[in-house]
């Protein structure tokens, strides 16, 4: 049996119309990533936290004239979050060093603003914010 090229990412938001998605690069340390997703817009809740950690790679573009190719062919129309399980940049990591012993996907989200990609080598978690919460991101250099 072949294998599907994407697989229906169950999350709280899979099947919001143009949510807002936002990126944040290493909230966390090295090889993290977090998302907010924003299914009703900036001003409603709730509101979505996704904390991705393994990341070996991340890309958000403005989902305005993008060009990036991410399977998005190969989903259901209705469905904004998904795996791309045919992703030839997981298939690239897997056979690296870095990808040993991590089970590495490649996660997809269609925003309505911007469009994010995340290769990471371990289940995202996500939580759930009901009200204004302060996000604080600390870099030393």
């Amino acid at each position: 049996m072949e294998r599907s090229p994407t697989t229906v990412w169950e999350t709280p938001f899979t099947h919001a119309q143009y949510p807002s998605v936002g990126l944040v690069i290493e909230p966390d340390g090295e090889g993290t990533a977090l998302l907010f997703v924003a299914p009703g817009g900036l001003d409603e809740y709730p509101k979505y936290l996704v904390r991705f950690t393994h990341v070996l790679s991340v890309t958000c573009s403005e989902e305005a004239g993008s060009l990036l190719e991410l399977g998005q062919e190969c989903c259901p129309r209705d469905v904004i979050a998904y795996v791309w399980d045919a992703s030839p940049h997981s298939a690239a990591y897997r056979s690296t060093v870095l990808g040993a012993n991590l089970s590495i996907l490649h996660y997809v989200i269609l925003g309505g603003d911007n469009i994010v990609s995340v290769v990471c080598g371990s289940t995202p978690s996500i939580e759930t914010i009901d009200s204004p919460t302060e996000l604080a991101v600390r870099y030393a250099v």
